[in-house]
């Protein structure tokens, strides 16, 4: 990601550390007026939607914030994303702007992510080290 676009946008901070892309046309019972552009960085996340280069922010105060390099992401097109790191896998919920932590308690083999996937039937796939969830 070339972090050089940054200042020019306005973001907090200059470090992106995860993207990801919720496209408006991906399911018809979730309709969304315009794709959105999802960035996650140092204690934030965001996005644009293709009409308006003004950054929607949430504040982040979750523990992995601070400590990973890179995060995988996916929107579920119910209201959340879903953010990951090799060790943690949380949900965010931007219509109630509520973080969920997700790990073996809520079903899953392991407590990260490595990659995150939604099929055409909305079920989000979570491939971590151990197996896939």
């Amino acid at each position: 990601i070339d972090n050089g676009l940054n200042q020019s946008l306005g973001l907090p901070t200059r470090q992106i550390k995860g993207i990801c892309i919720e496209y408006g046309n991906k399911f018809p019972d979730y309709p969304l007026r315009h794709s959105r552009v999802w960035l996650f960085g140092h204690q934030w996340l965001g996005y644009f939607d293709e009409s308006n280069l003004k950054m929607t922010l949430y504040p982040v105060q979750i523990s992995f914030a601070e400590e990973a390099p890179i995060v995988t992401m996916s929107p579920d097109y119910r209201g959340g994303v879903y953010v990951g790191t090799r060790y943690n896998l949380k949900y965010f919920n931007y219509k109630t702007h509520s973080w969920e932590s997700m790990d073996m308690d809520n079903g899953l083999i392991g407590g990260g992510s490595n990659s995150i996937f939604i099929d055409y039937e909305k079920i989000v796939w979570c491939f971590c080290f151990f197996d896939v969830c």
